[in-house]
Protein backbone atom coordinates (compact mmCIF):
# COMPACT_ATOMS: atom_id res chain seq x y z
CA UNK A 1 0.00 0.00 0.00
CA UNK A 2 1.42 3.39 -0.94
CA UNK A 3 0.72 6.53 1.11
CA UNK A 4 2.15 9.77 2.44
CA UNK A 5 2.85 11.28 5.86
CA UNK A 6 1.53 14.79 6.50
CA UNK A 7 2.16 16.70 9.75
CA UNK A 8 -0.93 17.57 11.82
CA UNK A 9 0.35 20.81 13.31
CA UNK A 10 1.40 24.08 11.69
CA UNK A 11 4.91 24.06 13.18
CA UNK A 12 6.44 22.04 10.37
CA UNK A 13 5.31 21.25 6.92
CA UNK A 14 6.56 17.78 6.23
CA UNK A 15 5.55 15.64 3.33
CA UNK A 16 7.03 12.18 3.01
CA UNK A 17 6.03 9.49 0.59
CA UNK A 18 6.51 5.88 1.52
CA UNK A 19 5.30 2.35 1.14
CA UNK A 20 3.40 0.72 4.00
CA UNK A 21 3.75 -2.98 4.71
CA UNK A 22 1.33 -4.75 7.06
CA UNK A 23 2.45 -8.00 8.67
CA UNK A 24 1.31 -10.11 11.61
CA UNK A 25 4.82 -11.12 12.65
CA UNK A 26 5.09 -8.89 15.76
CA UNK A 27 2.40 -9.15 18.46
CA UNK A 28 0.67 -5.94 19.42
CA UNK A 29 1.88 -4.29 22.62
CA UNK A 30 -1.55 -2.70 23.11
CA UNK A 31 -2.74 -5.82 24.92
CA UNK A 32 -0.18 -5.13 27.67
CA UNK A 33 -1.49 -1.62 28.41
CA UNK A 34 -3.44 -1.47 31.68
CA UNK A 35 -5.07 1.87 32.55
CA UNK A 36 -2.67 3.71 30.27
CA UNK A 37 0.51 2.06 31.60
CA UNK A 38 2.59 -0.48 29.70
CA UNK A 39 2.70 -3.65 31.84
CA UNK A 40 4.28 -6.66 30.11
CA UNK A 41 3.56 -10.02 31.75
CA UNK A 42 7.22 -10.84 32.41
CA UNK A 43 7.69 -7.86 34.75
CA UNK A 44 8.34 -8.54 38.45
CA UNK A 45 5.35 -8.66 40.82
CA UNK A 46 5.90 -5.16 42.19
CA UNK A 47 5.58 -3.61 38.72
CA UNK A 48 2.32 -5.37 37.86
CA UNK A 49 -1.08 -3.87 38.50
CA UNK A 50 -2.76 -5.04 41.69
CA UNK A 51 -5.56 -7.57 41.34
CA UNK A 52 -9.13 -6.71 42.27
CA UNK A 53 -9.18 -8.87 45.38
CA UNK A 54 -6.29 -6.89 46.91
CA UNK A 55 -8.71 -4.03 47.60
CA UNK A 56 -10.42 -6.18 50.26
CA UNK A 57 -7.18 -6.02 52.30
CA UNK A 58 -5.70 -2.67 51.30
CA UNK A 59 -8.78 -0.49 51.96
CA UNK A 60 -9.43 -1.62 55.58
CA UNK A 61 -5.72 -1.45 56.44
CA UNK A 62 -5.53 2.08 55.03
CA UNK A 63 -8.66 3.02 56.97
CA UNK A 64 -7.23 1.72 60.25
CA UNK A 65 -3.92 3.50 59.71
CA UNK A 66 -5.68 6.72 58.72
CA UNK A 67 -7.88 6.53 61.82
CA UNK A 68 -4.87 5.96 64.03
CA UNK A 69 -3.09 8.88 62.39
CA UNK A 70 -6.09 11.05 63.32
CA UNK A 71 -5.48 10.17 67.00
CA UNK A 72 -8.16 7.49 67.31
CA UNK A 73 -6.63 5.70 70.28
CA UNK A 74 -7.44 2.07 71.05
CA UNK A 75 -6.84 2.11 74.80
CA UNK A 76 -10.32 1.10 75.97
CA UNK A 77 -13.20 -0.95 74.54
CA UNK A 78 -15.31 2.06 73.59
CA UNK A 79 -12.50 3.43 71.44
CA UNK A 80 -12.05 0.04 69.79
CA UNK A 81 -15.74 -0.02 68.93
CA UNK A 82 -15.45 3.51 67.50
CA UNK A 83 -12.43 2.44 65.45
CA UNK A 84 -14.40 -0.49 64.04
CA UNK A 85 -17.29 1.81 63.12
CA UNK A 86 -14.89 4.23 61.43
CA UNK A 87 -13.39 1.42 59.37
CA UNK A 88 -16.81 0.10 58.35
CA UNK A 89 -18.03 3.56 57.31
CA UNK A 90 -14.91 4.28 55.27
CA UNK A 91 -15.03 0.87 53.54
CA UNK A 92 -18.71 1.40 52.70
CA UNK A 93 -17.93 4.84 51.29
CA UNK A 94 -15.10 3.39 49.19
CA UNK A 95 -17.41 0.65 47.89
CA UNK A 96 -20.09 3.17 46.94
CA UNK A 97 -17.50 5.33 45.17
CA UNK A 98 -16.27 2.33 43.18
CA UNK A 99 -19.80 1.31 42.18
CA UNK A 100 -20.85 4.87 41.31
CA UNK A 101 -17.65 5.46 39.34
CA UNK A 102 -18.34 2.27 37.36
CA UNK A 103 -21.84 3.40 36.34
CA UNK A 104 -21.46 7.21 36.37
CA UNK A 105 -18.12 7.90 34.70
CA UNK A 106 -16.90 11.37 33.67
CA UNK A 107 -18.89 12.95 36.55
CA UNK A 108 -16.55 12.87 39.52
CA UNK A 109 -18.62 15.46 41.38
CA UNK A 110 -21.68 13.19 41.39
CA UNK A 111 -19.57 10.21 42.44
CA UNK A 112 -18.13 12.22 45.33
CA UNK A 113 -21.62 13.27 46.42
CA UNK A 114 -22.70 9.62 46.53
CA UNK A 115 -19.70 8.69 48.71
CA UNK A 116 -20.32 11.64 51.04
CA UNK A 117 -24.01 10.77 51.23
CA UNK A 118 -23.06 7.24 52.28
CA UNK A 119 -20.82 8.61 55.04
CA UNK A 120 -23.59 10.95 56.18
CA UNK A 121 -26.27 8.26 56.30
CA UNK A 122 -24.04 5.75 58.11
CA UNK A 123 -22.84 8.46 60.50
CA UNK A 124 -26.40 9.32 61.45
CA UNK A 125 -27.34 5.66 61.91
Amino acid sequence: MIGSFIADNDAQILLLSSTFVFTNAIPSKASYIVLGCYRPPNDPWYLRSTPFWAQFFIVPVFSVLSSLANLQLVSDWKSRRNLLVMVIVSCASFAMNKVANHYIFNHSDVVSVIGAFTVGILGNI
